[in-house]
């Protein structure tokens, strides 16, 4: 129910950017269950599920030369590409787990909108609630997810 394949690849990636292996676990399960081949009904693909504009502007800033779509469906380079794009949202949010995961999932164009209403936020730095279902059920899930990887996988740093 909470496998751990590609460990060897995520654990490498997460350290590279100062991540919890267990968090990046999480992400996986939840965005692809671990499927390679995985497409979103928006395009988003491979085990960390990458739009393809996400997945060349990261491409880019990591050096991944000749970089093509098809890459994303290669384990290796969609981890690294996703442990990339989460760690800049982490440091974007001040390393607020809710809102880089609210940024993964719904854009930071709209995460930036919460933050800015009163409705969502009440101090313009943290959310009191998300306005897309689909996306406060993705942060829950990927909070759950993490916390249950924890527990079944004490030694994993």
């Amino acid at each position: 129910m909470y496998p751990l394949p590609y460990q060897q690849i995520i654990v490498f990636q997460a350290a590279k950017y100062q991540l919890d292996p267990l968090f990046v676990a999480a992400m996986i399960r939840e965005e692809s269950r671990f499927e390679p081949t995985a497409q979103s009904r928006k395009s988003a693909k491979g085990l960390m599920q990458l739009t393809d504009e996400t997945a060349k502007e990261v491409a880019q800033k990591i050096g991944i030369q000749d970089f093509t779509h098809d890459m994303l469906y290669e384990p290796e380079i969609n981890i690294a590409l996703g442990c990339y794009y989460i760690a800049s949202l982490l440091d974007t949010y001040n390393h607020d787990i809710k809102l880089a995961l609210a940024a993964y999932n719904a854009g930071g164009g709209n995460v930036k909108k919460w933050l800015k209403d009163p409705r969502y936020s009440k101090d313009g730095k943290t959310l009191t609630d998300i306005p897309f279902q689909e996306t406060k059920n993705y942060v829950q899930r990927v909070q759950n997810s993490r916390q249950w990887y924890k527990r079944l996988y004490p030694n994993l740093k």
